[in-house]
């Protein structure tokens, strides 16, 4: 199981999701 990429992945949906709300 590979915690690191899962809150990579996360993340990444966080940082796309702030550049969507601009």
């Amino acid at each position: 199981i590979s915690l690191e990429l899962t809150s990579m992945s996360n993340f990444i949906k966080f940082i796309n999701s702030s550049l969507n709300g601009w």
